[in-house]
C-alpha cells in the first residue's frame, strides 16, 4: 500500500465465509466526530508486559475471538491470530465488545483488531502487537467503531497502527504508538505518542483531529500527508518528519490546520503542494520550523492559500510550474523570508521582513509594513515594488 499518495484500497480475509473490503474515504464535508470518550478508572498505560500479566490465569488464553450480533465484557484475556486474513480480535453484525487489560497478537497479513460494519469495540489498558504486514486496528465499513484508551500499539514498519476506511471511525485517547502511523477517513486522536517509521505519522483519507499527541517519522516521509479535498486539525501537538505536511491529489481542497504546538521538517519544505488546492491556517503560537529554509513550496500546477493570525514565520514561500501561492499575514503576524511568484496580503499590524530579491503577483495591504533589508521586491510583470536600497513606496 502507498502510504503517502493513492486511494486506499483495503481487503482483510476474515474466514468463516466472511470478508470485508472497503475504497475511498468519507467526505471531508462530514466533519463531526465524537469527542474521545473520558478512559476508564483504574487503568494505566498498558504496555504487553503489563496487560499479560493482567492475563495470566484470566478470562482467556490463546486463540482469536469474532463476535457477531452480541454485546460482551472480557478482561485480562490474550487473543493470537496468525497467517492471512484472521484477526484475534474481530467484530460484526452489530456486535458491541469492550476490552480491558488484554494482549492482542496478530502474525502475518490482516490486522490485530477488525471492526467489521456495522460494530463497536471498546479497549482499555490493552497491549495490540503485530508483525509481518498486519495493521494494528481496524475499523472498515459505515458503522465500524474502535475506541482504545491508555493502551499501546506496536506494529512493523510500513503499517498501520490505526486504519479507518469506507465511513469506519476510530478513537485513541492516550495511546503510544510504534511502527506503522495512522490513516484514514474518521479518526480522533488525544494525548500519546506515535513513533512512526515507513509511513507519515498522519495519512488522511477524511478527517483526522489530534490535541495533545507527539509524533515522528524515520525514513525520509513527511510528518502528515493529505490527499485530494481532506483534512487535518492539529491542537497543541508536535510532529516531525522530513517535510512537515505533504498535499497532494487534485479532488478537492485539501487543508490542514493548526493551533499552537509544532511543525518540524527535518530536510525538506513545511508545507508541500504538488499539482493539488490546498488551504493552510496556522494561529495559537504554534511553532513552524524548516532545516532547508523553505517556508512552502508549491509545484506542478497547485495552488497554496496560506493564512497568518499572530505568528511568527520563517522561511521562503516558492511558487513554480504554472502554481500559485497567496500568503495572508494578520494580527501582528511577520514573515521573514523571501518570496518567489507569490501574492502577498498584510494587515496594519503584520510585517514582512525581506531576506532576498523577491516577485509578488499581488500586494493587498500596506507596503510600509515591508521592511526590505536591501532587497529588491518586483511585481511579476516586471515593475519595480522596492528597489534595492530603496525606501518603501506607499501605495
Amino acid at each position: 500500500m502507498n502510504a503517502v499518495a493513492g486511494a486506499l484500497t483495503l481487503s482483510i480475509a476474515l474466514g468463516a465465509g466472511s470478508a470485508a473490503s472497503a475504497g475511498g474515504a468519507a467526505s471531508a464535508a462530514a466533519r463531526t466526530l465524537p469527542a474521545p470518550r473520558a478512559a476508564a478508572a483504574g487503568y494505566r498505560l498498558a504496555d504487553e508486559k503489563q496487560a499479560a500479566s493482567r492475563a495470566k490465569g484470566k478470562a482467556r488464553a490463546g486463540g482469536s475471538v469474532r463476535v457477531a450480533g452480541r454485546t460482551g465484557t472480557l478482561a485480562g484475556a490474550t487473543f493470537t491470530a496468525a497467517g492471512a486474513g484472521r484477526a484475534a480480535v474481530h467484530t460484526l453484525d452489530a456486535a458491541r465488545v469492550t476490552l480491558t487489560g488484554c494482549v492482542i497478537r496478530k502474525h502475518g497479513t490482516g490486522a490485530a483488531v477488525l471492526a467489521g460494519a456495522p460494530s463497536v469495540i471498546a479497549l482499555n489498558g490493552c497491549a495490540v502487537t503485530t508483525d509481518g504486514g498486519a495493521h494494528g486496528i481496524v475499523a472498515a465499513g459505515p458503522g465500524s467503531d474502535v475506541r482504545i484508551a491508555n493502551s499501546t500499539i506496536r506494529t512493523a514498519a510500513g503499517t498501520h497502527a490505526a486504519l479507518a476506511a469506507g465511513g469506519g471511525q476510530i478513537t485513541l485517547e492516550n495511546v503510544n504508538v510504534a511502527g506503522g502511523g495512522l490513516r484514514g477517513g474518521r479518526l480522533a486522536v488525544r494525548g500519546g505518542t506515535i513513533a512512526a517509521d515507513g509511513s507519515p505519522v498522519l495519512q488522511s483519507d477524511g478527517l483526522i483531529t489530534v490535541q495533545g499527541v507527539t509524533g515522528g517519522t524515520a525514513g525520509g516521509l513527511p510528518a502528515a500527508a493529505i490527499d485530494g479535498g481532506h483534512a487535518i486539525d492539529a491542537i497543541d501537538t508536535d510532529l516531525t518528519g522530513s517535510a512537515g505536511v505533504l498535499f497532494t491529489g487534485t479532488a478537492g481542497t485539501a487543508s490542514y490546520t493548526m493551533s499552537g504546538g509544532s511543525l518540524t521538517a527535518a530536510a525538506g519544505p513545511a508545507f508541500e503542494v504538488r499539482g493539488a488546492t490546498a488551504r493552510v491556517s496556522v494561529r495559537g503560537a504554534a511553532t513552524i520550523a524548516a532545516r532547508d529554509g523553505v517556508l512552502a513550496r508549491v509545484s506542478d500546477g497547485g495552488t497554496l492559500t496560506l493564512t497568518a493570525s499572530g505568528q511568527g514565520l520563517r522561511g521562503d514561500v516558492l511558487s513554480t510550474g504554472g502554481s500559485s501561492a497567496a500568503l495572508t499575514l494578520r494580527h501582528g503576524s511577520t514573515l521573514t523570508g523571501t518570496i518567489t511568484n507569490g501574492a502577498l496580503e498584510l494587515d496594519a499590524g503584520s510585517t514582512w521582513y525581506v531576506t532576498g530579491d523577491s516577485t509578488l503577483t499581488r500586494l493587498t495591504g500596506a507596503a510600509g509594513g515591508i521592511v526590505s533589508n536591501g532587497h529588491t521586491v518586483r511585481l511579476a510583470g516586471g515593475a519595480v515594488l522596492i528597489p534595492q536600497n530603496g525606501n518603501q513606496p506607499s501605495l
